[in-house]
């Protein structure tokens, strides 16, 4: 048998900052689990835990049923399909919601780590921060994904407060 379980970020947690905007549903080879009791989950909402809020949806004969249940489900709603290496405690397949798959904040500012900021100096607008965020946003944006852009603004004007500072502007 194979599982539909919904996972979807609902609120702040500190430990998850990661995963603000996800919501996905997977098939997975095993069911989801109450938070509570650690019993089985089939068909309820299991819990909350860490800002991440999980629903089982049903358990279904073959991996391509759940898959189809799962695009019937949502249809209309911008469903994409998510390789994702990371996959694991028996998930199969992953559904995102949403056209692009979220970058998380804190893989966000993986990404800028060692960037090469040069476009950005110490009388760049706010106007210009908003084009080089939006230029990064659609190259992202091609490969299916979407950066925090929250936390990509944060760091260009950080480096350019950085760049004043240094020189006394």
């Amino acid at each position: 048998m194979f599982f539909v379980i919904e996972r979807k970020y609902v609120g702040p947690s500190r430990h998850q900052e990661g995963h603000t905007g996800f919501h996905a549903f997977e098939v997975s080879s095993q069911p989801s689990r109450y938070g509570s009791s650690g019993e089985v989950c089939i068909d309820d909402h299991c819990g909350e835990e860490n800002g991440i809020v999980t629903y089982a949806h049903g358990e279904h004969p073959s991996a391509e049923a759940a898959e189809a249940w799962i695009e019937m489900y949502m249809a209309g709603l911008n469903l994409d399909f998510q390789e994702d290496e990371e996959l694991g405690d028996g998930v199969i397949t992953r559904f995102c919601v949403g056209r692009y798959r979220p970058i998380s904040a804190e893989g966000t500012r993986n990404w800028l780590y060692g960037m090469d900021m040069s476009d950005i100096e110490a009388d760049t607008t706010n106007e210009r921060i908003a084009e080089i965020v939006t230029t990064i946003q659609e190259g992202a944006r091609i490969d299916g994904e979407e950066f925090c852009e929250p936390t990509l603004e944060r760091a260009f004007r950080e480096h350019r407060k950085m760049l004043r500072d240094e020189s006394g502007t």
